[in-house]
Formats: structure tokens, sequence, C-alpha cells
């Protein structure tokens, strides 16, 4: 571990961040210390060339990953493009090409007091985490980077939006992009993160017994480019709420900007539907500017799912919705009601009581249906060792026939 002689003093205030390491280093080290020793000062001469030609100053390497610093982020991102274009034109040995994964991120760093490297900050340490979520050939950029970057981008260089992501370590989701290069690797496995997308989904104190089907039809119906809007109809008790939440937990990876559960039970009036959708998902409303504008404008580009609960007694709200799937193409919608909106882009779906034994039912048929099951579970939290049996199947069965099959529950 050292830090590499620069002619260049250590920036400090704002400064971009550039992290690289060689992917798989460790096995090449262990079978061919020789080769890869070898290959190590190809590569250090590669990296190093970049970084110093476009005004960097390479702080620290730890084993064979550089930390270099930047007074500008277009700076960083011209070196981590050069330098890639570097390694992969570089005269290898045996071993073949070194794949280097690089991140970058700009934020405030400060000298430590020997002057001779940084402080450990909040910013090296994402850098840090953003390099290590790549894979080799690839690199990425933090949001605040990529603003910075963005209208100084080297010809035919785009920057692809990863959406957020779920760092090691880090507490707040953090927004990827990788940098696209004509000529240079851009198709890459997802990244090596915990992804954990945004969501306010309630964690359910009981599980979920039965509707395997419905979730599977709902599911697919929301990742049917054409259903915008979903509209789970139903009469009281039929588990509208339930089914909605599932739903939103299974289809999780597919909306990468998240999917947000909104409780409309506590609102009246339809006018405040929007701000309450905006309190949800964490929007805050700017003064003198319609919640309707702030909402279409986060949402534009966002891919998310918002379940709105219990919309009949609102529907006056439902043409904002309209507009808020019209302003932003990549947001779908569910509703739960106990009646249609009557709006042009709606699909209904209509969820049934669950299926009820039959009056005339062996114990076995009895033992299989889900609102039997439903009954058993909720029963059990009061009394844990009630259990089906030939001899109270048929009263159990009774019971649940005469709730018609509607959803009672502790949660």
């Amino acid at each position: 571990m050292g830090k590499l002689p620069g002619v260049n003093p250590l920036p400090t205030g704002t400064v971009t961040f550039l992290f690289t390491d060689i992917q798989g280093s460790t096995p090449l080290w262990e079978s061919e210390p020789e080769k890869m020793a070898e290959a190590l000062q190809v590569h250090n001469a590669a990296l190093r060339q970049a970084i110093e030609a476009n005004g960097g100053v390479v702080s620290k390497t730890v084993g064979d990953a550089f930390q270099a610093a930047f007074p500008t982020a277009p700076q960083a991102l011209r070196a981590a493009i050069e330098g890639q274009k570097a390694l992969q034109s570089a005269p290898w040995n045996e071993l073949g090409a070194l794949a280097v994964r690089m991140g970058l991120h700009t934020g405030e760093a400060e000298a430590d007091p020997g002057g001779d490297e940084y402080a450990v900050s909040h910013t090296k340490n994402r850098a840090a985490r953003i390099m290590s979520a790549a894979h080799g050939g690839q690199v990425l950029l933090s949001q605040e980077t990529k603003e910075l970057v963005d209208h100084q981008l080297p010809e035919g260089v785009i920057l692809k939006d990863l959406g957020e992501n779920r760092l090691k370590g880090m507490v707040l989701l953090e927004r990827l992009f990788q940098v696209a290069v004509p000529g240079l690797l851009s198709d890459f496995p997802p990244l090596a993160t915990t992804v954990n997308h945004p969501h306010n989904l309630p964690e359910r104190l009981t599980s979920f017994v039965g509707r395997q089907a419905e979730i599977e039809a709902v599911c697919r119906l929301l990742l049917s480019e054409s259903v915008r809007l979903l509209t789970i109809t139903g009469v009281g008790g039929t588990g509208k709420t339930s089914l909605a939440q599932q739903a939103g937990w299974k289809l999780m990876e597919s909306f990468r900007d998240g999917i947000f559960f909104i409780d409309l039970a506590p609102i009246k009036d339809a006018s405040l539907v929007l701000s309450t959708v905006a309190a949800a998902i964490n929007l805050h409303q700017l003064p003198g500017k319609p919640v309707k504008m702030v909402l279409a404008e986060h949402l534009a580009q966002r891919t998310m799912l918002l379940i709105l609960d219990n919309f009949e007694q609102v529907l006056p709200a439902g043409g904002e919705l309209v507009d808020l799937i019209r302003s932003a193409p990549q947001l779908k919608l569910i509703v739960t009601s106990r009646e249609l909106l009557h709006l042009s882009p709606e699909i209904q779906y209509t969820l049934s009581p669950m299926r009820l034994p039959p009056t005339v039912s062996s114990y076995e048929t009895i033992q299989e249906n889900e609102a039997v099951r439903l009954f058993l579970e909720r029963a059990q939290v009061i009394q844990p060792d009630l259990r089906l049996s030939a001899k109270n199947g048929d009263d159990i069965a009774e019971i649940c026939r005469r709730l018609d099959g509607l959803r009672w529950r502790l949660s």
C-alpha cells in the first residue's frame, strides 16, 4: 500500500475520485505470480498515463487498485475512458488483458494532516463502493458526477441509466450510470449489488394465504406494455388490498425506481389525492408550484409502480391519474376500488370472494380449501392449539360459507 509520486498536489474542496480495481486478480496472483507482476506493470503504465494526461493525481494504491483524484468531473471521465482504451490495446503477456472495473464519484474531500493522501470521507467511501459494484471493463458514475459531465461528454459517449442501487454498507440508494464508449465493451451482467429498490410496502404481520393464480394474473397484466392503469375491483373483504400488495412485492425487480403504496382510506377530499401521492414517494412540494407539475416532472423519467388503495371515495380524482400516466411513460398504477373509475386507459381485474368448500365435502376437500386455511391461520393467533380435524372440519367449513369467502385479518 502506498502513494504513487506525482508532480501535482492533491486537489481539495470539490473533487472527483476515480477508483479502479482488477477483477479476478487474486487467483492470478496465486497461480501465475511472475506473469501477473509483469502484467501489472503494463496496467500501471496505462492507467498512470491516462490519469496524469487529464490533470489527475494518483493519490494512493492498494495492491493493484488505484485511487486518483481530479479537479473536475470531465477530466476524471476522460481519464477513465482513455484508461480503458489503453488497457484494451496494451501489449499483454500470456495472461491476456486484465479486466479493470472503475467507479467515479464527486464530492467534498480534504487532505489528511500529513498532506500526502486524502482523509477518510463519505466521498471516498462512495467512490470505492461504486467501483466495487462494477464488472471488469465497466465504468460507473454516481448521480453527482453524471450531472457534472452531462453536457461535456466526449463524442459518441453516452451514459446508460442503471437505476437506484443499494451499495454495500450504504444506507441511501445510489443512482448509477454506465459509461458507454464506441469500441469498448458495453454489455455487462446486472450490477454486483444488493438491489433493494425503494418501496414503502407494509410488512405483513400474517402470511398471505392462497390467491396465487390471482397474483400471477395481476403481475402478467402489469408487465404488459399496454396496461398502464389496472383497477382491482370487488366487494369489501375480498382481499383487494392484500392482492395489490403481494403483486407489488413480486414485481419489485421490474420497477427500478420503486413501488409505493398510498392508502387513501383517510382521504375524503379528491383534491388531496395528488399531495398524498407526493408525500408517499417523499416528494416535497415547492412554494408556488402546483403539486401536479412537481409530480409530473419527478415521474417523467422514472420506472415506478404506484398502488392507490380505497379509491372509491375519491373517484373525481381519476382524471388526475390519466394526466400522470400521460406525463410519465414508464409509470404504472394499481388502483383498488369497489367501483370502476371509468377512465379510457383503465383495465379492470375483478376479484371474487375466496372459493368456498362445497356443502357436502370430504375432510380432504376441506383441508385443501383456501378459505378454510385462511380461517385456521387467523384463528390460531387467538387459539394456537386449534387444528383442523375430521371432528371440527364440517363446522369450520360452515363458518367459511357463512362468511361468503370474504377475508378477515389481523393486519
